[in-house]
């Protein structure tokens, strides 16, 4: 009439237990029912079951029976598994992004993570988001990520495991790995070339280009300039900045330049191309190239032309001028003297040293001259233009001209005589008493004498002054009979002789110093000598 069980409650229903069944003498009936009993190892449970049954009386009997269920203990276990983003990359390589699952398999105990560890990249605890501690329910799962760095060349590979360890509530340990691998592919290596030219233009003929070349490493590793040819100038090795043998870094770049002349017409270009070949460490090649495009453009000739003259001036009526002229050819490319023309003594070819036909490099001059008459009177001036004429090798003519001009001055003007100077009044006579001793002139003789020395000396003073010789020069002191003054050279000269005379306190005239006893006198060269005997 009942089943119940002391821990599971009544059995009637459960299983396939159920009261009401008759039992004859002798006879058993069974069922069955599902308890769950849960625990950690060791643990166990007693539950009891009571029947009661009735007998036809309505006596009512009991029996009991117990069963014990016990738990043993089962290790705790872990799951782990490691993937790699990307699983490759381009040589060098570079960053991984690496993704831990942690997994808590078992369905009835928790599982504490105590170390998650790297073989390559060591404890991941604090690395990205990964961290040790969490504890996963039964089934749970813990889940993170961190980057860890792989370079090589093409080809190279890495495995790295990670271990995840982890304890559950009785302390037991539990540990489980899994490994990620990695790869770098073989990529070729890039490179870029470019070229410029300065200036991209030139007048004609054209002249020096300066070309700068830049070579950059666009790959992923070091590569290494093995060569640099430009398919006009040729091996670029050596010339300007330019060699071989740089290495770049990744996206790292090397410039040098050179220099390059081209020559031609206005209107030519010319292209030229420079290849730059690169090997990186495996030895793989690669080249690039670029370039670049020059021109010449038509520049107008142009002439440059100087006219001087020397003298400038002349004295009327005038006369012969030398004209010198310079032609210059200032640009940059050769010109022909075609024509040489002045405006008044006209064409100059052959004239003095002057011709045409002469071709002048650039900034070349060249210079000719040539006489020409002017005359006139006094003031008069003339100017004339010479004009200058090149042609260039494409046949185009430019002129100049320069001026010149020259004058008349007055001529020589005669030189102004001024009139001789009025003779000077004649020097007062006096008379000279002198004694009378021997023979000798009375003294109205003496006197006449001495009046016709003197005027004669006068007269010849005067017409020396009015010559361009110099005057008389008459020296004084004491006269002797032969004292005598000559002038040098082809002058003619006058001495004059004077006697100072005194008189004694007796009355009687006295020379001062030496007595005279005879005067000489030369005037006009002639001499006269008179004896005066006092």
């Amino acid at each position: 009439t009942a089943l119940l069980d002391d821990v599971y409650g009544d059995l009637n229903g459960q299983g396939t237990c159920a009261i009401g069944a008759m039992l004859a003498p002798a006879a058993t009936y069974t069922c069955s029912f599902t308890g769950a009993f849960t625990g950690v190892g060791g643990e166990s449970q007693i539950d009891t079951v009571t029947a009661t049954g009735v007998d036809d009386q309505g006596t009512s009997v009991s029996a009991e029976d117990d069963a014990v269920v016990t738990l043993t203990s089962i290790p705790p276990t872990i799951g782990v598994v490691k993937t790699a983003d990307p699983l490759t990359r381009p040589e060098p390589g570079g960053d991984f992004t690496f993704t831990v699952v942690v997994t808590n398999p078992s369905t009835f105990k928790d599982l504490t993570i105590t170390s998650l560890v790297d073989d390559v990249y060591g404890d991941l605890n604090g690395q990205g988001t990964c961290a040790i501690g969490t504890t996963l329910a039964p089934l749970a799962s813990y889940t993170c990520s961190f980057t860890g760095a792989f370079n090589g060349v093409g080809g190279d590979r890495q495995t790295d495991t990670v271990t995840a360890t982890g304890r559950d509530n009785q302390g037991n340990q539990v540990s489980a790995s899994d490994d990620a691998e990695v790869s770098l592919t073989t990529v070729a290596p890039t490179i870029r070339v470019d070229k410029t030219a300065d200036p991209l233009t030139r007048p004609e003929p054209g002249g020096d280009f300066t070309f700068t070349v830049v070579v950059t490493n666009t790959s992923n590793k070091p590569l290494t300039i093995t060569s640099l040819v430009d398919d006009v100038y040729g091996n670029l090795d050596g010339q300007g900045t330019c060699a071989v043998g740089a290495v770049l870094q990744a996206g790292a770049s090397y410039t040098c330049a050179f220099t390059g002349a081209f020559s031609g017409e206005g209107g030519d270009s010319q292209t030229d191309t420079v290849t730059a070949t690169g090997r990186d460490n495996q030895g793989n090649q690669v080249t690039a190239n670029d370039t670049a495009i020059v021109s010449l453009t038509t520049g107008a000739p142009t002439i440059a032309v100087i006219k001087t003259a020397d003298p400038t001036s002349r004295p009327a009526p005038g006369g012969a001028f030398t004209f010198t002229v310079t032609v210059t050819n200032p640009t940059n490319q050769p010109l022909t003297v075609v024509g040489l023309v002045d405006d008044i003594y006209g064409d100059l070819n052959g004239k003095g040293t002057c011709v045409t036909g002469t071709v002048l490099a650039p900034g070349q001059s060249y210079t000719c001259e040539f006489t020409g008459e002017f005359r006139g009177n006094a003031g008069d001036q003339q100017t004339d233009t010479v004009t200058a004429t090149g042609r260039d090798n494409q046949g185009r003519e430019v002129s100049a001209t320069a001026k010149a001009t020259v004058s008349l001055t007055p001529g020589p003007v005669p030189p102004v005589v001024n009139p001789p100077p009025p003779p000077p009044p004649p020097p007062p006579v006096v008379q000279l008493p002198l004694p009378r001793t021997g023979f000798g002139l009375g003294g109205p003789a003496r006197l006449a004498v001495a009046l016709i020395l003197a005027g004669s000396l006068m007269v010849f003073g005067t017409l020396r002054r009015s010559s361009t010789r110099p005057a008389l020069a008459v020296p004084s002191g004491p006269a002797s009979s032969t004292d005598s003054r000559r002038r040098s050279g082809a002058q003619r000269s006058v001495h004059m002789f004077s006697a100072q005379i005194h008189r004694t306190k007796h009355g009687r005239p006295r020379w001062a110093g030496a007595k005279p006893s005879r005067f000489k006198l030369r005037a006009g060269g002639s001499r006269w000598n008179r004896f005066l005997r006092p």
